[in-house]
């Protein structure tokens, strides 16, 4: 970009008072910008409205300027402004004589372009950068030089055949000299290392892949984390060499399927899955939730946690939580584990309309059950009950005689399927 320092001369023309031609707005700098060579010839015509102030009134004033430029050898331009005034009282003619500043360290002017992303102005790599030792790179969708002897990446601005060759002298000195084939061959070089590099990032990025799905099979069959290491990979490895050759079985080696591995994927598998069902609950108009607690093996209580929503026109249950409860499972520590989880993650009660429980008093009550807690906060909420405990439920209010008869059976039953030997003679028998 050129800055035209500018001189004007102006001569009346057609009688008129010579203020008019004075009053002409002065124009201090003109900054033209322009790609063409310096051999070339230019002519521009820039139609403007000046307004000036004359001692009687105020008119409009249309000018029409005349650039031609001849680069050849100097910079040197003359403007005419062909100078109307609207009352016709008189026509001024202004020229102007303009001298160019240019740089001199460069004949051709550096070709930009407008980055789509962050709008501004990018300069555009020249494949004569190479003899500074300079190949193109495309970093965050824009184009940086990059030196092929040390691989330092330099900024867009950078892209200057002066910045480029301060690099070369500053950090490579001993190569200032080489020709222009030196560094071709230097670029060729780089360029096949950095083909190699992405081929080794792609089976990364597919041996990654394999592993974190050999680990969502292994959690989905509930077996150990060593099987994968085991059995999957030898039995795997056997089964491609002995179909495709022992190029291709050696790839599997690739996979990491150890037993810390597998566990630390299907801690992030469990994880994202517990993200997207969250979001999916937070999408549904309405939810229902399931709990009921069990012991496990450890003597600890699990208090599990359904829910049923609707996703995509579609009515959906999954499994939301479990979470093991220290000491007493009273109805308000089941209250305080469920009411934390939804508080955690942004899940409201008033979208809730029933919850399904068992007969438990813990669960049931109205004064300290789980009940009576969401009653205080969501009286909207219904509840029901599973159907094996509705039955126990409705025994209760039976009849003497009928209550009679139920506990014999349910003593019979309990009997025949409390011991193996006792379920198989009653089949013979029946």
């Amino acid at each position: 970009m050129d800055k035209w320092l500018i001189k004007r001369t102006s001569t009346d023309a057609g009688g008129g008072s010579p203020n008019n031609a004075s009053q002409i707005k002065r124009i201090k700098h003109v900054v033209l910008d322009s790609s063409v060579a310096s051999d070339s010839t230019m002519t521009t015509t820039v139609t403007s409205n000046i307004s000036h102030e004359t001692n009687a009134t105020t008119s409009s004033t249309s000018s029409v300027i005349t650039i031609d430029e001849s680069r050849e050898t100097s910079s040197s331009t003359t403007i005419t402004i062909s100078h109307n005034s609207d009352d016709c009282s008189s026509t001024a003619t202004s020229t102007l004589h303009i001298d160019t500043e240019s740089d001199a360290s460069t004949s051709t002017k550096q070709a930009t372009t407008i980055s789509e992303t962050t709008g501004k102005r990018q300069r555009i790599f020249k494949e004569s950068y190479i003899q500074f030792g300079f190949k193109c790179t495309v970093l965050n969708f824009e184009q940086r030089p990059q030196c092929v002897v040390c691989s330092e990446v330099l900024a867009n601005e950078s892209m200057k055949p002066t910045k480029l060759k301060r690099h070369l002298e500053t950090k490579h000195p001993q190569l200032k000299n080489k020709d222009e084939s030196y560094f071709k061959r230097l670029a060729t070089k780089l360029k096949s290392q950095q083909v190699d590099f992405q081929k080794y990032t792609i089976v990364n990025q597919k041996a990654l892949q394999a592993s974190f799905e050999v680990s969502f099979l292994i959690a989905k069959t509930k077996k150990h984390h060593n099987i994968g290491e085991t059995l999957i990979l030898p039995a795997a490895m056997k089964m491609v060499s002995i179909m495709q050759g022992e190029k291709y079985a050696n790839l599997l080696k690739t996979i990491p399927l150890s037993s810390d591995t597998v566990h630390r994927r299907i801690n992030l598998l469990a994880a994202d899955i517990k993200i997207q069902l969250i979001d999916r609950v937070k999408g549904s108009p309405y939810y229902a939730i399931q709990l009921d607690e069990s012991t496990d093996v450890a003597n600890v209580v699990q208090l599990l946690i359904f829910i049923r929503y609707r996703y995509e026109n579609d009515i959906c249950e999954d499994l939301l939580f479990c979470q093991g409860l220290e000491g007493r499972t009273t109805g308000e520590a089941i209250f305080n584990a469920v009411n934390t989880f939804f508080e955690l993650h942004d899940i409201k009660w008033e979208y809730y309309v029933s919850v399904c429980t068992d007969g438990a008093a813990a669960l049931t009550g109205f004064k300290t059950g789980f009940k009576a807690k969401v009653t205080e906060i969501a009286p909207h909420v219904g509840f029901v009950y599973c159907m094996i405990h509705r039955k126990a439920l409705a025994a209760k209010h039976f009849q003497p005689d009928v209550n009679k008869v139920l506990e014999q059976v349910v003593t019979i039953i309990n009997f025949i399927k409390a011991r193996a030997l006792n379920s198989r003679l009653f089949k013979i028998m029946s």
